[in-house]
């Protein structure tokens, strides 16, 4: 399943509604257990670098701008940016989050603590896939616990 990996690798935020096939894709895939582990792996941990970039960071991401699904994200006081994306990728991080191996990917430390960033900085229904990605963690991933309550 290397093709989802390099659809997903080459991904461009100009592009409308790119990313939103690709995600369908690997969500269709995760569920006809399509995946190689590797494949889940890199994806999820591409998928969180680039809400970390375009939720926290502000910085170049696949994630586009524009698009048909919105995600308004406060900065500063009158000041937001559109990120039209970000449900979709939360959504498949969350679909590639309930098995093992991705459990250990996301089960790192900065890894955790960006869920729980993003969680505390997006609306209400994104904020339950980020939370459920944390919490598909810890269930799946005993030293995860560990981690997620260590200062």
């Amino acid at each position: 399943m290397s093709r989802l990996l390099d659809q997903y690798r080459n991904l461009s935020s100009e592009l409308k509604g790119q990313a939103s096939t690709v995600f369908d894709a690997i969500r269709i895939a995760v569920v006809g257990d399509q995946l190689d582990s590797e494949s889940r792996k890199t994806l999820a941990q591409f998928i969180l670098d680039d809400l970390r970039a375009a939720l926290l960071d502000s910085t170049i991401s696949r994630l586009s701008p524009s698009g048909s699904s919105t995600f308004v994200l406060p900065l500063i006081p009158f000041l937001y940016i559109i990120i039209t994306d970000a449900p979709q990728a939360l959504s498949t991080l969350k679909s590639l989050g309930g098995t093992d191996e991705v459990a250990s990917v996301l089960a790192i430390s900065s890894n955790l603590r960006c869920l729980l960033r993003i969680s505390a900085k997006i609306d209400d229904s994104m904020q339950n896939d980020a939370l459920r990605c944390i919490a598909n963690t810890v269930l799946l991933n005993v030293p995860a616990r560990v981690t997620f309550v260590s200062p």
